[in-house]
Order: C-alpha cells, then sequence, then structure tokens
C-alpha cells in the first residue's frame, strides 16, 4: 500500500482527535529486542515515534486485514504482557508489542481491534438495526393509539347501557320524592306524611282553641260560656 508522505505526517501531528496514546515496547524487525516506542492511534491509523513530542512519526501500521491476539513470546519470555498485530497473506509481517502491565495490553489490544473499518462498519449496522427497531416500535404504538382512540393524551370515556342489566344497578337511582312517589294503604289512597316516611306533621286538635282574654283598658273581658249572672229584682232595683 502506497501512502502519501506528508500527508501522513500531517495527520499524524495534527490537531484531530485522538482514540488512544501511550509507552510500547516494540519488537524490532532486524534486531530482535524490544525497543520502547511512543505510540499514537487515530481511527485505523498507528503511528509510532521514538518520544512523545517528535514532528514526524517513525513509522505507521495500517490496521485492516489484521487480527490482534497474544503473542507466542509472552510464554516464553518473562512478561506475559506481549501482543501480537497478526496479517494474513504472503509477505506480511506480524508486529510484537509489550505493555507495561497487564491492564494497559488489554487496553491497547481493545482498541486496536474496534480501529479497522470492517469493525466500524459492522457497529455501524448494528446501531442502524437498532434505530430501525426504535422507529418501528414508536410507529406500531402511535397506530395503537389511534386504533383505541387515544390520540394527543385524549381517550373516549366507555359508554353504560341503562338497559343493560349486568350493568345497570337499580340502587343508584335516587328515589322519587314527588306527590306520586307516597306510599299508598290498602285502598290505594296516599298515607299521610307523618305515617309514609316524610316530614312529621303537627296533628290538628277537634277542640276549639281560645283566644288568650286581652286586659288592656278600654276593651271587654270576654267571659266562658260556662259562666252564668244571677240578678234579682231587688239588686236590679237598687242599680235601677
Amino acid at each position: 500500500m502506497k501512502l502519501n508522505e506528508k500527508n501522513v505526517t500531517a495527520y499524524a501531528t495534527c490537531a484531530s482527535p485522538i482514540d488512544k496514546d501511550g509507552y510500547l515496547h516494540k519488537k524490532g524487525e532486524v534486531n530482535r529486542g524490544f525497543q520502547r516506542r511512543y505510540f499514537l492511534l487515530k481511527g485505523n491509523l498507528l503511528f509510532y515515534f521514538d518520544k512523545k513530542g517528535d514532528k514526524e512519526p517513525i513509522g505507521v501500521i495500517v490496521l485492516e486485514g489484521c487480527t490482534v491476539e497474544l503473542s507466542s513470546d509472552a510464554v516464553e519470555s518473562d512478561s506475559p504482557n506481549v501482543f501480537e498485530i497478526v496479517f494474513q497473506g504472503p509477505g506480511t509481517r506480524t508486529y510484537v508489542l509489550m505493555a507495561d502491565d497487564h491492564d494497559d495490553m488489554e487496553a491497547w489490544m481493545k482498541a486496536l481491534q474496534c480501529a479497522n473499518y470492517d469493525y466500524k462498519r459492522l457497529q455501524v449496522q448494528e446501531l442502524q438495526r437498532q434505530l430501525k427497531e426504535l422507529e418501528d416500535r414508536e410507529a406500531r404504538g402511535e397506530e395503537g393509539n389511534v386504533m383505541n382512540g387515544a390520540v394527543g393524551g385524549w381517550a373516549p370515556q366507555p359508554r353504560v347501557n341503562p338497559f343493560d342489566k349486568d350493568r345497570f344497578d337499580p340502587k343508584r337511582v335516587a328515589p322519587k320524592t314527588g306527590v306520586n312517589s307516597r306510599p299508598r294503604g290498602p285502598n290505594h289512597d296516599p298515607l299521610p306524611l307523618h305515617q309514609s316516611g316524610g316530614h312529621p306533621l303537627p296533628r290538628l286538635s277537634n277542640q276549639p282553641r281560645l283566644q288568650q282574654p286581652i286586659s288592656n283598658q278600654g276593651q271587654v273581658r270576654s267571659l266562658p260560656h260556662s259562666t252564668r249572672l244571677h240578678f234579682n229584682r231587688t239588686e236590679m232595683g237598687a242599680v235601677q
């Protein structure tokens, strides 16, 4: 693969977002020892420098068509934190890297595995599938609300048929209080109110009600009927 050296160098040192950076030990192709290098990951390009802050990278690894896996050198060497970037096909190179600790090795392996284009493409497809499911679910939910009449948060109240015996409760009907609703006696005559459960009425007496005598001056005081006056002739003559 041919790359434009100037463009790659400018991209490595520009202010574009950095996915991961840090120091790793890289095994040389000629010198089989590990050399400490500063690595910088941007997209699917892994740059490595002699030290941090250099203006130009020593090299770049294009992370396409490769796998990231533990190295067989981890068993043979004293350090277990060795992993490899393996490219498939004839004439390709395998890059052997070593981290300072186990956590750093796992973080680098995960970042490198997620950096290639195939992984990004699968990730985009998965996100598109999830988005499509959410849109379909919302569409089905709105359609169900329209079928049920619940549009805009409003739903029609269920109607009650008063002639439906299963739903109609006669106890809920308020009793009539008119005159025609008064209970009737054996002869179908309305009972008095004081016997029909209404408000009690005072009974009227058959005896005549006497007025209280008025004792004001100048007025004649009425006497009871039972009082009789007896006058003899002598008194009548004296009066005359």
